[in-house]
């Protein structure tokens, strides 16, 4: 565990920290029961829930595609992903209050992540200590930083996470 603001900075990957005295920062979201950070420049556009096209035989995380303005995008349900757990799935009502997040066009992945809340942002002077991401974890999930109440924020990196084998096996 690291305790100081500059101990803070060298606990995120190389790159989320920025360079030149930029700090990291992110957008905090809720997704099930995680808190999680998702790099800024690894996001794109924010938005509602519209009508998701669900597909046959997919995997229960794999929500369907989405047409936004004329392009489709998946919509992955971040927290059923991070549990890997088959789930009866999202009700109506609890969609409603959900919301997308696009991946950066940068990324080339026309996919969006499908969370509870969107929190706000945050930068890494809001944290008090980190903890490195251990080893064996998947290669998508960052360090997690501590705030000053004591929450626990786990960093998601967008770019690894396209790339991960398990988050591009759909296949059910």
């Amino acid at each position: 565990m690291f305790t100081t603001g500059e101990d803070v900075a060298q606990a995120a990957p190389q790159g989320m920290a920025g360079t030149a005295g930029k700090a990291a920062s992110w957008l905090a979201v809720r997704a099930g029961g995680y808190a999680l950070l998702i790099p800024l420049s690894h996001a794109g556009e924010v938005g509602v829930v519209g009508d998701i096209q669900a597909l046959p035989y997919v995997k229960h995380w794999f929500m369907g595609v989405i047409n936004a303005r004329g392009l489709l995008s998946n919509v992955i349900d971040l927290a059923a992903f991070l549990d890997q757990r088959a789930t009866a799935g999202r009700p109506e009502s609890a969609l409603s209050r959900c919301q997308l997040i696009r991946f950066n066009p940068l990324l080339q992945l026309h996919s969006a992540l499908l969370v509870d809340e969107i929190v706000g942002m945050r930068s890494i002077h809001g944290f008090v200590s980190a903890e490195r991401r251990q080893p064996g974890e998947p290669a998508y999930l960052g360090a997690v930083y501590i705030d000053s109440g004591g929450s626990r924020w786990r960093e998601v990196n967008l770019q690894a996470l396209a790339a991960d084998p398990l988050f591009l096996d759909i296949q059910a």
